[in-house]
């Protein structure tokens, strides 16, 4: 058993250089591969194969294969699987599971430095896009299979366009605005394209064509640390007791690992943070939470979820969690809004959100199933969110601030 001295740094948690903290950290036996589940059965009316024999299930071996012959650690006691029941959903989304049980500070992945694709990465980049890396992209997939990086190009390519929201239907899109109150300055979160204005001139020389314009969408939704790091991607996130796994790196190979920060029982589904973790405070500085998770990820984060609202004049963060009784409460991260005018504010989204589910209670047809689906997770969401912050600003031991003593927030990366 081999054991390694590396340094500690979570998921998503950008702070610019690596954390110094020791952390033990416990290989496993390879003496099985770590291979894919797949599906067992397709839904009805899957023309396009996006279940069994689909291209991206055979790209994602063919990653594994390619990773394990230039010196990658795969833990055997982990599968990659589609998270929902096929016959259910055509559009589930891999995860990592436990197969066997791991302990705390196994290995579940070591990624040699060689298999990264990055660019010259300067401080601050982790923060943006980073122009480089998306290059790099671009040129490996243009050489096709005469590239070094070929199997883990051929993944990325197999990934299904319009992951982000940015890149969804003009239906999609235009539902999804409505959703947040219109297009209007206050809901620039999800108006424009935000990584593709990024790309084409505001950051990088991009040239507004489709294949620059997916292979920055793919980096932006997959980057760490502005690196592409194959098979981190295969991870999914979730916050709180459900985060099993941290991220590390060794500090005498640069392999970069994902650890387990805790046992992990067969049959659990792995989980990182992208932005709860030890080294976020850019994160909680900036309350960055559930709308941006979705705007620069794609997906409606589980419980529990972090949210920042213009609350009487301000931003303001909180984390909604779930009791063990099943109720939601508001823990408050930087500061607390006063109730005089909050209360009315709340009311009003809430009736919003009320009235646009009786306008939208099914989907006509023009916009795409997943698409549909995610942004009703997402009203889902905004309503238990403002139900819950109702409820905290209404209870009699609301405590209430003096506005000079709050706390300015960042602005969104």
């Amino acid at each position: 058993m081999k054991v390694v001295t590396s340094c500690l740094l979570l998921l998503g948690c950008f702070s610019g250089s690596r954390s110094t903290s020791p952390l033990l950290v416990v290989s496993a036996e390879e003496d099985a591969d770590a291979g894919i589940t797949p599906p067992k059965a397709c839904p009805a009316g899957d023309v396009d194969g996006a279940c069994v024999a689909n291209d991206r299930l055979v790209r994602q071996q063919e990653l594994m294969d390619w990773m394990r012959s230039h010196n990658a650690v795969l833990n055997p006691k982990q599968t990659v699987q589609l998270v929902d029941d096929p016959t259910a959903s055509s559009s589930s989304p891999y995860g990592v599971f436990a197969t066997s049980n791991i302990v705390k500070g196994e290995i579940l992945i070591s990624v040699p430095e060689h298999l990264i694709v990055s660019g010259n990465i300067q401080t601050g980049d982790e923060f943006k896009l980073p122009c480089e890396t998306v290059a790099l992209i671009l040129k490996e997939m243009e050489k096709g299979d005469t590239s070094f990086y070929a199997p883990y190009m051929r993944y990325l390519q197999s990934i299904p366009e319009g992951e982000l929201p940015e890149a969804w239907s003009d239906a999609g899109r235009k539902l999804l605005t409505d959703l947040m109150g219109g297009d209007n300055d206050s809901n620039s979160l999800f108006n424009g394209q935000y990584w593709l204005n990024k790309w084409n001139g505001q950051v990088c020389d991009g040239k507004n064509d489709p294949e620059g314009n997916r292979a920055a969408l793919l980096v932006a939704n997959r980057m760490e640390d502005g690196q592409m790091i194959p098979y981190l991607d295969f991870f999914n996130h979730r916050n709180g007791h459900f985060t099993n796994a941290d991220i590390a790196v060794n500090a005498e190979t640069d392999a970069f690992m994902v650890v387990a920060k805790r046992n992990i029982r067969a049959g659990e589904q792995i989980y990182m943070s992208r932005n709860m973790c030890l080294d976020c405070a850019h994160w909680e500085q900036n309350g960055y939470g559930t709308p941006e998770l979705l705007r620069d990820h794609g997906f409606v984060e589980d419980l529990p979820q972090r949210w920042n609202f213009k609350l009487a004049g301000k931003r303001r963060v909180f984390d909604l969690l779930e009791t063990p009784s099943g109720e939601l409460e508001i823990e408050w991260v930087r500061s607390v809004p006063p109730k005089k005018g909050t209360e009315n504010q709340v009311s009003e989204t809430l009736q919003y959100l009320d009235e646009f589910a009786q306008k939208h209670s099914q989907n006509t047809g023009d916009v795409p199933e997943n698409e549909w689906n995610i942004i009703m997770k997402y009203h889902n969401a905004l309503t238990k969110s403002h139900t819950a912050l109702l409820k905290n600003v209404r209870n009699d031991n609301h405590i209430q601030e003096h506005e000079d003593d709050m706390p300015a927030l960042d602005e969104h990366r």
